[in-house]
């Protein structure tokens, strides 16, 4: 499946990407992680997790897999998830992941209680991931859109690929929930607020 000009494409999107690159097309990388997951394969994968070498697709499969393992009941796929968490370290791993785990939009107590902790993480890319979750799977929602709201400014700043996510976060609440605008802004640190204020702009919604 390995496309060498797409690869050479997606290098330059992905500046914080440390692995090998095929250059593997999304849509292919989803309809196969659908059909392991089909096939009863995708425990055994899953147990031997891609190693230290391994290419961005390989990972990417992986963590893939739990968003499309059905049968599996959400603290089964939420440990699979956890132990794969840590090799999700750039953006694209992270984002492409968490848009698989829609489980997580039917279970959002559950959910809400395992991702809080990725928020308050050390790790950039974990507080990435468990801010991405929470804009893909409860923004929607106006209750849980105030609740997010609520978080957003006690993640650490400092971290760019963090801080992008939390303003990324904070102007879809802008813009699908005006009358949480205020309260979001001024709690906001002041850099968080400059990107999401960037983000509002960029996005041409306003």
């Amino acid at each position: 499946m390995a496309e060498p000009a797409y690869a050479r494409f997606a290098e330059k999107l992905l500046p914080d990407n440390t692995h090998p690159l095929l250059g593997v097309r999304l849509p292919r990388l989803r309809r196969l992680a659908r059909a392991i997951a089909r096939s009863g394969d995708a425990p055994a994968l899953l147990r031997r997790l891609p190693g230290k070498r391994a290419a961005f697709e390989e990972i990417m499969l992986c963590g893939m897999l739990p968003g499309y393992m059905d049968s599996l009941p959400f603290t089964a796929r939420t440990r699979c998830i956890d132990r794969l968490a840590p090799r999700l370290d750039n953006w694209s791993l992270v984002d492409s992941c968490c848009a698989t785990y829609s489980f997580a939009a039917a279970a959002r107590e559950q959910a809400w209680e395992w991702l809080l902790p990725y928020t308050r993480h050390p790790q950039e890319y974990m507080r990435r991931f468990g801010t991405v979750m929470l804009l893909d799977h409860f923004v929607k929602d106006p209750a849980w859109a105030a609740r997010v709201a609520g978080v957003l400014p006690g993640i650490r700043p400092g971290a760019y690929y963090s801080d992008m996510a939390v303003a990324w976060c904070a102007c879809e609440i802008c813009l699908r929930h005006p009358a949480l605008h205020d309260s979001l802004a001024a709690a906001l640190p002041e850099p968080l607020l400059r990107l999401t204020r960037r983000k509002l702009r960029e996005s041409r919604r306003c």
